[in-house]
Order: C-alpha cells, then sequence, then structure tokens
C-alpha cells in the first residue's frame, strides 16, 4: 500500500507545522505541503493532488469550509478532515454538508488521528 500524502492547512505556523511532525512519525503517511489559508490550500491541492487533506476551519481570508467547498468541486477523490477548536455540533453540521471526510476537534487531535487515518484508508481504492 502506498502512503497517504497529506497536505496540512492551518494558519497557526507552530500548529501547522507541529501537526506536520506528528504526521510525518505514523507509518504509511507522506506530508507532501502545508499551507496557511484557504487559498494556498486550493492552489496546493491542484498541484500536489494529495489524498488527504487536514484543514483548519477559521482562518483568515479564506476560511476551510469555502475551501473545502471549491477543492471538493475539482476533486472527489480527495479526503478533508477538519482539524479545529470548534467542537460545536454545528460546524460538524457543515462539515458533513461539505462532503468532509472527518472532523477532529484540536483538543483530541493524538487521541483521534490515528482512527481518522485508519477510517481513510478503509475508504480508498
Amino acid at each position: 500500500m502506498h502512503p497517504l500524502s497529506v497536505l496540512v492547512v492551518d494558519d497557526n505556523t507552530t500548529y501547522r507545522t507541529g501537526l506536520a511532525e506528528y504526521l510525518q512519525k505514523q507509518d504509511g503517511v507522506r506530508v507532501i505541503g502545508q499551507a496557511k489559508d484557504g487559498l494556498e490550500a486550493i492552489a496546493l491541492a491542484l498541484t500536489l493532488d494529495p489524498d488527504l487533506i487536514f484543514m483548519d476551519i477559521s482562518m483568515p481570508g479564506l476560511g476551510g469550509l469555502e475551501a473545502t467547498k471549491r477543492i471538493k468541486q475539482q476533486s472527489k477523490e480527495i479526503k478533508i478532515v477538519f482539524v479545529t477548536i470548534h467542537e460545536e455540533k454545528t460546524y460538524q453540521v457543515l462539515a458533513e454538508m461539505l462532503q468532509a471526510d472527518g472532523f477532529i476537534c484540536k483538543s483530541s487531535v493524538k487521541q483521534d488521528l490515528p482512527k481518522v487515518l485508519e477510517h481513510i484508508r478503509s475508504t480508498m481504492g
């Protein structure tokens, strides 16, 4: 099985690089890029064609919800998992409406991430 190619999107540089480093240590994961906002995420998604994007919701400029909508319009194959501070059910419902492939709260990312990676792998051909 080839490693999952992953793009990490978050406006907080420290969090983004920390998550990328954590993901890089996971078996079968290769971080291929990082983006600081939704516009950069769209551009990198189209050029790098990752298997999976970990997307923050609240970012300056173009946020993660709109970026996800645009990326999903371009490529249904790219999986997108929100990683956010927003724990409210409203955001989870929005994520489902946008056909996101997962939702993780930043407060529990290390606990939930292995399960999400396993789920994403199981949905890929």
